[in-house]
Formats: structure tokens, sequence, C-alpha cells
């Protein structure tokens, strides 16, 4: 009897042991993706980081001369000549965008821009997800040149663009940090852990009442 007390308790606590860990794989753990690399250029660059996929464009006022910068710094673009933003995402005129296309969908959590110029200037940053507005803001360095910012209520987005305000602002984008879409966590899931704890308590129920009669 004791024995099937034990067992019973196993049971139990194992089946709600699967219900807990079926419910923790629902949550998405925040991922970084570091932007820089070596000093090169190109249409586009792609990043892979803790199974996200990202795709980098530009936008500039001529689409035929925009590429992308890349350097230790992180991500700019070049429109034309470009003698005026040392690469970086600027505003002089030249209305650039930088896109960050993700797959699957993310929350944006947090922007790292570097060479920023210190106060009392700073540059502004504005960040639209799927076309829609989300954040802007003044950022300015202290020391480094490198900023983080939080971005509050971001929806989860596939395509997040970057762009400056006017013609004194431009930046390197160094880094995002995203949540992926949370897994789901299928109803089905929990009623199979369920139903298995159910079944071994219904099990040794049963042998408990045979030793019970005997």
């Amino acid at each position: 009897m004791a024995n099937l007390n034990i067992l019973k308790n196993v049971a139990t606590v194992a089946a709600a042991s699967a219900v807990a860990v079926m419910a923790t794989t629902g949550k998405a753990s925040a991922i970084t993706i570091d932007l820089g690399g070596s000093f090169s250029t190109a249409t586009s660059y792609s990043y892979t980081q803790g199974g996200i996929t990202v795709q980098a464009t530009g936008v500039g006022a001529n689409p035929a001369e925009t590429l992308l910068f890349r350097n230790s710094n992180g991500l700019g673009v070049i429109t034309g000549n470009d003698g005026n933003d040392n690469n970086q995402v600027d505003g002089l005129g030249i209305n650039e965008t930088l896109n960050l296309l993700f797959s699957p969908q993310v929350k944006l959590l947090k922007a790292i821009f570097s060479q920023v110029d210190a106060d009392p200037d700073g540059d502004e940053y504005s960040i639209s997800v799927d076309s829609s507005f989300l954040q802007s803001g003044n950022i300015a360095s202290i020391g480094t040149g490198v900023v983080s910012v939080a971005i509050n209520n971001s929806p989860f987005g596939a395509l997040y663009s970057f762009t400056v305000t006017d013609g004194d602002d431009d930046y390197f984008l160094k880094a995002v940090e995203v949540q992926p879409v949370p897994e789901p966590l299928t109803m089905g899931g929990i009623a199979l852990g369920a139903t298995f704890g159910a079944y071994l308590r219904k099990r040794y129920s049963k042998k408990d009442e045979k030793l019970v009669k005997a």
C-alpha cells in the first residue's frame, strides 16, 4: 500500500511537471543581433541569430545608387556620392532609411545606435514597424558615441524601418534586441499532460481497491 501511494504521488508530480514544462515553452527570450562587421558595402546584408533571420536593405533618394555601408560601428546607408554623412543613416536632403526585415516576426525591445553626436544637439531617430509609426526621439552620446534606446510598446512585426527627422541627424545602427513570437502553447498539449496524470491516478486507485478487497 505504501509503495502504491508513493507511485501515485510520483505520477501526480510527473504530470504536473509535464504541464509546467509545456507552459514555459510558450515564452521567448530576448535575442541581440549585432549588425556590425568588416568594412564593406552591399545592396543588402543578412544575419541569423537564435533562429531569427533578418535582411537589411537601404532606401535613399536615388534607389539605383543606394547601398548599405557596414563596419564595426554597425550599418549605415550610402546614396550616390554621399559625401555629407560619413556613410551613416542621414537626413541631409537624402531621406535615407535602413530597413530590417525579420523572419519570423519579432517585437523590438532595444535599438543600439553608434557614432551619435554629443549634447547639446545629439541626433534624432524615427522608427516604424510594418509602415506604421512606432517611436521617435533625441539621442545624445556620452563619451563612446554608443546609445541604447528602449523601445516602448512595440507590437510584433516583420519590417522595422529606421530613419532620421531632419538634416542635422545621422547615426549607425549597431545592434537590435528583439523578442521572437512565442511558440504557441496548444490546449491539446495541456490536455495531454492532464489526461496522462488522470490516467495514472485512476490506474493506481484501482490497484488500491483490489488490495483492500483482498
